[in-house]
């Protein structure tokens, strides 16, 4: 029998899992951070309906386009977005994009922080909070 040990330094060259999300439409998209997977875990656990990756104006496809982290719908569509520190910062392009949002849906977006995010426990809590 032979015991394979690893250092630290053979763990942190180690690849990332590639994760994904299947929302509740069996739409299949690779996770954009593992805090949007856990929401996603998340929403499932609470039986929430939900898009994840929601287009507005075009998405990624067109300059100026808009890509809602979820939408969902609990009867009628709501954005929620996962904030990030690197994605989501205070900045003037943030604001156009919450204010697009905020008109498209008729209701400003349910924001959830990274830390809220850390993991699916915490994914639960926050958005039996806030929703």
């Amino acid at each position: 029998m032979s015991v394979s040990l690893y250092t630290k330094s053979d763990l942190v060259s180690l690849p990332a899992p590639i994760l994904y999300v299947i929302d509740s439409f069996g739409h299949v998209q690779q996770a954009k951070s593992t805090n949007e997977y856990y929401v996603a875990i998340a929403l499932t656990a609470e039986d929430i309906t939900f898009r994840y990756q929601y287009d507005i104006q075009g998405g990624h496809w067109v300059s100026g386009g808009i890509v809602v982290d979820f939408v969902l719908y609990i009867p009628f569509a709501i954005p929620l977005e996962v904030d990030e520190r690197y994605w989501h910062k205070d900045t003037s392009g943030e604001r156009y994009r919450e204010a697009i949002i905020t008109r498209y849906f008729g209701q400003k977006p349910i924001r959830l922080t990274g830390l809220e995010t850390e993991s699916v426990g915490l994914a639960r809590s926050a958005i039996r909070r806030k929703i």
